[in-house]
């Protein structure tokens, strides 16, 4: 069984990428969608709607292409985080 729309079925599993890919082609449906209701509407209001899942999904793109700290490095953060050098 799977779902109207989805590509995946409910018992399928996403890894990482694959989730930010979907958010990323959902928030551009969105914009797209939104677009065509600010046309429709003849409506300012959509279009401030359109700027702002068009950012969300740019931040999504930008979230995806990241690359994660390592252990060293996230414990190294913390670290200067909790104790903070202090000079002599």
């Amino acid at each position: 069984m799977s779902i109207i729309g989805s590509v995946k079925k409910p018992e399928d599993t996403m890894n990482e990428r694959e989730t930010m890919e979907a958010f990323v082609d959902g928030a551009k449906k969105a914009a797209s969608a939104a677009k065509e209701l600010a046309k429709a509407c003849d409506s300012p209001e959509w279009e401030n709607v359109v700027t702002t899942l068009n950012a969300l999904r740019d931040g999504g793109r930008q979230l995806a292409n990241m690359r994660s700290m390592s252990r060293l490095e996230t414990l190294m953060a913390a670290n200067m985080k909790t104790a903070p050098f202090l000079p002599n």
